[in-house]
């Protein structure tokens, strides 16, 4: 939506284009006025290209936000989405956010190329923030598997996880897949938007993060969230911890009583199945909390926004 000051440039020419009327210009009967007239519509080509202009640059801050948070939201696509597919998704989200920046005023008053690389950067580094939040989510997922697999004694198994572009255990790459399942079933994708729509209000595109004054809690909350996924995600893995501790408990009782039965080996495939019988077990327990921890994180994430301004 172009600003009051837009307008009201507009109106001086029109102003100056209506000082005439077509048919005394066309008489000739005054060149200053048909003058007055011409500079009058050169001024509005001018006005609206420039408006245009700043549209542009806002649009471009716009998608400059929303790239990172793309790149680093795993059911978006994450890192083995194509480039055509990421610059798709961010153009179609830029496009539904533009009418709420615009309705806004958030405009820039200046298109100089300084101005524009500083807003940039600090667009590209709102991005980043609140895609680091929702990637922590699904870490701890991830976190979860591999600790499962590591008590297992399984991590040999490997397989590659599309969203990361790297390989996890079985066991993570499982975990990782179906929470994303998980936060789309629960309508996590729906509080996703809504945060990123409220944070061009809550953080303008033509306004600095100013942090109250104070960086000290917005660096907090960051720690906070890495150390609550390793909180969580160890917390999950425990009863599988103890699972195998008592197995191994176990077949070392039987190797000291019987020492010909090869114990350490039978150990492997019980600790195997042990720990996917309790998972199993615990599923339900693992859902409640994931869910749980998926409307933490993205409160987390408005507060995040909060302490930036």
């Amino acid at each position: 939506m172009p600003s009051s000051s837009f307008w009201r440039s507009r109106g001086l020419g029109l102003a100056l284009s209506s000082y005439v009327s077509p048919n005394s210009a066309s008489q000739g009967s005054s060149p200053f006025c048909a003058s007055v007239a011409t500079v009058g519509q050169i001024l509005d080509q001018l006005l609206l290209s420039a408006e245009s202009t700043r549209q542009l640059v806002t649009f471009a801050l716009i998608l400059g936000r929303l790239l990172p948070i793309i790149v680093l939201t795993p059911f978006l696509g994450g890192k083995s989405a194509p480039i055509w597919v990421k610059m798709g998704v961010g153009v179609t989200l830029a496009i539904m956010v533009a009418p709420v920046v615009y309705s806004q005023e958030q405009v820039p008053a200046t298109t100089n190329a300084i101005t524009f690389l500083i807003l940039m950067l600090k667009e590209i580094f709102v991005g980043l923030c609140i895609g680091f939040i929702l990637a922590e989510l699904f870490f701890i997922a991830d976190a979860l598997g591999r600790l499962v697999d590591l008590f297992r004694q399984t991590t040999m198994a490997t397989a590659m996880v599309p969203e990361l572009k790297e390989r996890s255990s079985a066991f993570g790459t499982l975990s990782y897949q179906f929470f994303i399942v998980l936060f789309l079933a629960i309508g996590g994708h729906r509080l996703f938007i809504t945060g990123v729509f409220e944070s061009f209000i809550t953080i303008p595109v033509t306004v600095m993060p100013a942090f109250q004054g104070n960086m000290e809690p917005f660096i907090g909350l960051i720690m906070l969230t890495a150390a609550r996924l390793l909180m969580v995600a160890t917390a999950l893995a425990m009863p599988i911890l103890a699972a195998t501790f008592l197995t191994d408990v176990i077949f070392g009782l039987l190797n000291r009583t019987a020492p010909q039965v090869q114990a350490y080996f039978l150990s492997l495939p019980a600790k195997a199945m042990a720990g996917v019988w309790l998972f199993a077990a615990g599923l339900g327990m693992t859902l409640d909390v994931l869910s749980r921890e998926a409307v933490i994180y993205l409160e987390d994430l408005n507060n995040m926004l909060r302490l930036m301004r």
